[in-house]
């Protein structure tokens, strides 16, 4: 056989076992690699989906809103929309795939755009069929907040004297209401246990307060917990107590006494919190409602009637950024 021809055929055998070398290689490895990464599930949510003990988890997703626009957006309203339309169409986009998959399933899956992520009623299979979507960080369990529990009564009851509440004095509010500052064009808001809007040291302040004796309830109160209906209520009394602290009472005029530093204030609320303390969707749906209020119906969202201020007296792991997307907002 000549030289060249057994070169030649030297030459593709090499190859050919170089290819096939090279084929095998491959297959190990993605023998090896196995089905696709799925997301995180949290330690102990699928035994309890699978046992009953829950029935509902929560689905995170990586993507987020930039925001650093805002800053650029020129008055109350524009602003805020800018900062809804942007969170929103975030949440649209990237959990679109969750969202089919819930409608396939036949499944309940509600979106929180805020935080970006969704709240779904499931079994543990559904769970890791949530966690295998691409986008998707981690599924865990729902979180419950705890309220921030006020000083014992008998200190306060011995220490509470005169009108102003020694609080108030101790901070020289008075000094501000002789200059005529009140707080006056200033919308202040809660997300808590609710407020009791007919207490007499808050009805008047209450921005539903129509001053004929009516009242509008749409875009000034949200219950996200479900529990009290279509009109403000506090099944615990915190959320009254901390609405008191920033405008109960009238300042220099006849109501006594008066507990709160601004009391020419206006006040919404949103109830985001339950006796046994705050859950996380609860709270997720008060934000919403605090950046862009709602009617009663939890539609039709203006961003033009959110508040000034919005306090929260709750609390938590302080390692725990879960609410930072909500201030950051």
């Amino acid at each position: 056989m000549p030289r060249r021809l057994l070169a030649a055929m030297a030459a593709i055998l090499l190859v050919a076992g170089q290819a096939g070398s090279a084929l095998a290689a491959a297959t190990a490895a993605k023998a090896a690699a196995g089905p696709a990464a799925s997301a995180p599930i949290q330690k102990g949510l699928l035994e309890n989906l699978a046992s009953g003990k829950a029935d509902r988890f929560v689905v995170e997703f990586s993507a987020k809103a930039d925001l650093r626009g805002a800053a650029k957006v020129k008055g109350h309203t524009a602003r805020g929309k800018f900062v809804l339309d942007t969170l929103t169409a975030n949440a649209r986009k990237s959990q679109a795939a969750a969202q089919l998959l819930a409608n396939k399933s036949g499944i309940q899956a509600k979106s929180y755009w805020l935080y970006n992520e969704m709240v779904v009623q499931g079994s543990a299979k559904q769970a890791q069929a949530f966690a295998k979507l691409k986008g998707v960080t981690a599924v865990r369990a729902l979180k419950i907040y705890p309220l921030v529990k006020p000083v014992p009564t008998k200190v306060v009851i011995q220490q509470a004297s005169g009108d102003p509440e020694w609080g108030v004095e101790k901070i020289r509010a008075p000094e501000a209401w002789d200059e005529g500052i009140l707080g006056q064009g200033v919308v202040v808001a809660s997300v808590d246990t609710g407020v009791d809007f007919t207490h007499p040291a808050l009805v008047n302040q209450y921005r539903g307060n129509n001053g004929d004796g009516t009242f509008t309830h749409d875009y000034n109160w949200w219950d996200g917990t479900g529990t009290c209906g279509d009109e403000p209520c506090d099944d615990v009394g915190h959320g009254t107590h901390t609405m008191g602290t920033m405008v109960g009472g009238d300042g220099p005029g006849p109501f006594t006494p008066d507990v709160g530093v601004a009391p020419g204030a206006r006040w919404i609320a949103a109830k985001g919190c339950a006796p046994d303390g705050c859950p996380e969707d609860a709270l997720l749906s008060s934000g919403q409602w605090i950046l862009a209020p709602t009617d009663l119906n939890g539609e039709n969202p203006d961003p033009s009637l959110r508040p000034d201020v919005v306090n929260n007296s709750w609390g938590g792991d302080p390692n725990d950024t879960f609410y930072l997307a909500t201030v950051q907002a």
